[in-house]
Formats: structure tokens, sequence, C-alpha cells
């Protein structure tokens, strides 16, 4: 059995569960390419289809004019308890891409928005994302980021030892929220 039907077919009191995402492509909710779309696929069936998603995707035009409407929309999940993050080989968290339209707002930890729209021209699935904010992702009593791959490995130190300019260096260099990371080659 893999992670994905351990977890979902885990007897946990799911109907107290709440989910929300760290970041979503400007696409339907119905596309592939959405992460609202992977939660439910993946996630969100079997004993884990009682608990309750917080999408970030609105019938806006443009991420953008969705921030208020879905900060209003996740408010109350916040503090988070748990938000899971992955890197990207450039030190990306959620959707904050290095030189991406937004980047710098939304990895600035003195910006105190928890959402910021990022646009990334090339990105996977769609240039256009909402996304948590650094101050978004730390509004969290603890943050577990999943590194995958060896490529990450130099990225990841150079952003412990507060080096360089990669998104998650904002998060391992900070001492208000704990950090669990979990590494695999």
């Amino acid at each position: 059995m893999n992670l994905e039907e351990t977890l979902c077919n885990l007897p946990a009191p799911w109907s107290k569960v709440s989910v929300t995402l760290t970041d979503e492509r400007w696409v339907s909710p119905e596309d592939p390419a959405s992460n609202e779309w992977l939660i439910r696929e993946q996630l969100l069936r079997r004993r884990a289809a009682e608990a309750q998603l917080f999408p970030f995707k609105t019938n806006h035009a443009r991420p953008a004019a969705a921030c208020a409407t879905v900060e209003r929309r996740i408010a109350s999940l916040m503090p988070f308890d748990i938000c899971l993050l992955g890197m990207g080989p450039d030190g990306h968290v959620a959707s904050l891409i290095p030189g991406a339209e937004g980047f710098e707002t939304g990895s600035d930890p003195d910006n105190e928005r928890r959402l910021c729209a990022v646009h990334a021209p090339g990105a996977a699935g769609s240039p256009d994302r909402l996304s948590l904010t650094t101050c978004g992702v730390l509004a969290s009593r603890r943050v577990i980021l999943l590194i995958m791959g060896a490529d990450k490995q130099q990225v990841f130190r150079e952003a412990k030892e507060g080096r360089g300019r990669s998104p998650v260096r904002h998060l391992l260099t900070q001492k208000k929220v704990p950090i669990q990371v979990y590494w695999a080659p």
C-alpha cells in the first residue's frame, strides 16, 4: 500500500480535520494541474473524505483579485496545526518562485499578508498562482519540509546557514515555528 492509500485510510477523526493548500495554480479545480484536484484525488477519499477542504481557487479571473476572499476563507484555520511544504531545486516553497512577479512581496518575512498572487512565466501547470507568503506559512504551529533529490542538498545547506536568496532560507533561519525537514535522495 502506498503512502496516499495509508493516509486516506487512517482511522482518524476526519470530520474534525480541515485541509487547505499552500499554493494553487490558477486553473479549474477539475484540471489535473490543480493542487486542489490532486488533494481531492489522492487524499480526500475513503475515510479522509470526511475532512473539510478550504480551496484557494475562486471565480476571479486573476489570483490577485482573489487574495482578500481566500484570506478570509482560511483565516479560521490559522494558526495551522501543520503546514506541509516541498522545496524546489531553486529553494522555492509553495509558489514563492525566485524571479516571479510577486516573489519579493511573498517571500519578504516582514510582509504581514498571508497570501500573494504570483506570475511565473514558464512554471508548470500555469504561470498564474495564489500562494501562501512566508508569513502565511509561519502562521503554523509546525512546518514540515519535504526535500527530494540530491540536487537540492546544496541549496538547502546554504539556506540553513542563512546564505543565498532562496525563499526556504526565511523558514530555516527563523526561530518562531519549528521546522522538521525530511530529505530523500
